[in-house]
């Protein structure tokens, strides 16, 4: 029983602390390290455990993580990661509200225009796909 708790809790404190500073700041550097030591098991890999989590469980505030990853400034070593993990995820689970969502933000937000350059179809209906390649910008995505 206390395994099961300590689950909950760990689950609820990773899950509940998205919009600090401190947890953005640790999903920066969990990305990071992935990203370029290629490293998974650091002391920051909380934040990307409790990001996978929010992916499955409530997905919708992936998009939250994803502008409050940009307004840091992220290095572009993790900006691949960013957009095929996150960004992917929210428009697979999340389809025709994330695609409705994501037109709006793009009209103001380059970066994120861009960001959307990096992610693949994966599961996404044709209907979101076709709609993501018509707000996105590839420019520095795979040569472009």
């Amino acid at each position: 029983m206390n395994s099961v708790l300590n689950e909950r809790y760990l689950h609820s404190h990773m899950t509940n602390n998205i919009d600090s500073p401190d947890f953005v700041a640790a999903y920066v550097r969990s990305l990071y390290a992935a990203s370029v030591a290629e490293r998974f098991d650091t002391q920051d890999s909380w934040a990307s455990d409790a990001v996978t989590l929010i992916a499955f469980d409530d997905p919708q505030k992936l998009i939250s993580i994803v502008l409050r990853v940009l307004d840091t400034d992220p290095p572009d070593e993790i900006l691949p990661v960013l957009a095929a993990g996150p960004l992917e995820d929210y428009l697979c689970h999340c389809g025709i509200d994330a695609i409705e969502n994501l037109e709006r933000l793009v009209e103001n937000n380059a970066q994120l225009r861009n960001l959307l350059g990096g992610v693949w179809k994966n599961s996404m209906s044709d209907l979101v796909w076709e709609r993501v390649q018509k707000i996105w910008d590839r420019t520095g995505w795979d040569g472009n």
